[in-house]
């Protein structure tokens, strides 16, 4: 198994020191072999953890270290992976009309080339900012027609949870309940099975959105710590565009049960372990 695919791994289970010092490594013998390709598409990957963690400096820092080798050799695909990451660190600071822009344009070169993997990946980018904006019932159809478009690999399983976890958020936001359940609990399950951590965290949140919903503050805030838990032990900083929204969550919560009452819930949550969390978030939810 070559490094990139080692740290990608550790990227999903939120192992993000490995992750880190993976690519660095491999970074460093591209560097002593003189491969240009190679050390950009290392700089991607370590922004790519970055962008995973939320510290969107660094992020920055490493698209530019990237670009700066891309521009000096011919390497289409290395430039539109440089392209996309950089979109996705677009949406991650709120600034969603612009990478929104940039999706489409990767989208319509991608339909050019016939390239049906770039596409997909174009498309996914294009969903979170739409339902980010608003347009939560676009996001959902276009997720629903990627899901359809997955290649057949050996993560189909983990894609098809990252997928249907923001099929849940945008299923969510358009009050569609139902939908955001069965997308939840289906992720989760391979979330959990893959130990995919900052997935679950995502996960964890959303499913509190739907207790929420469901007048059930009490068990909402009991998820909302539990991911709270898991964020601080992944070192994850929630991004800029999000956190509108997740103050949406916890106002309300802590409004519905008072401060003791939230406060109770929360550190119950965050005693929980990882099964515990899980278990709370499928047991017994239903719209």
């Amino acid at each position: 198994m070559a490094l990139s695919d080692l740290a990608g791994i550790a990227r999903i289970q939120g192992r993000f020191a490995d992750a880190l010092a993976t690519d660095q490594e491999a970074r460093n013998l591209f560097l002593l072999c003189g491969d240009q390709p190679g050390v950009a598409q290392c700089d991607l990957s370590l922004a790519a953890t970055a962008l995973a963690q939320g510290h969107l400096a660094e992020v920055e820092s490493c698209l530019e270290r990237a670009r700066q080798m891309i521009v000096t050799m011919s390497h289409p695909a290395l430039a539109d992976a440089a392209q996309h990451a950089q979109a996705w660190h677009d949406l991650a600071t709120g600034q969603i009309t612009r990478a929104a822009a940039q999706f489409h344009v990767q989208i319509a070169d991608a339909q050019a080339a016939h390239d049906s993997w770039r596409v997909t990946r174009a498309l996914r980018g294009l969903a979170a900012a739409l339902d980010r904006q608003g347009e939560s019932h676009r996001a959902l159809a276009i997720l629903t027609d990627v899901r359809q478009m997955l290649h057949e690999d050996t993560d189909r399983a983990v894609q098809e949870a990252q997928i249907d976890t923001a099929l849940g958020w945008a299923a969510l936001h358009a009050d569609d309940l139902d939908i955001a359940i069965a997308h939840w609990h289906a992720s989760l399950r391979v979330a959990h099975q893959a130990l995919a951590y900052p997935l679950i965290v995502e996960i964890l949140d959303g499913m509190a959105g739907v207790l929420l919903a469901q007048q059930q503050p009490d068990r909402a805030a009991r998820l909302l710590g539990a991911a709270a838990a898991l964020t601080d032990h992944l070192g994850i900083t929630r991004w800029p565009v999000d956190r509108p929204a997740y103050e949406q969550q916890i106002t309300p919560c802590r409004a519905a049960l008072g401060d003791a009452a939230f406060t109770e819930a929360w550190a119950v949550g965050q005693r929980w372990t990882l099964d515990e969390a899980v278990a709370a978030a499928l047991e017994g939810i239903s719209a």
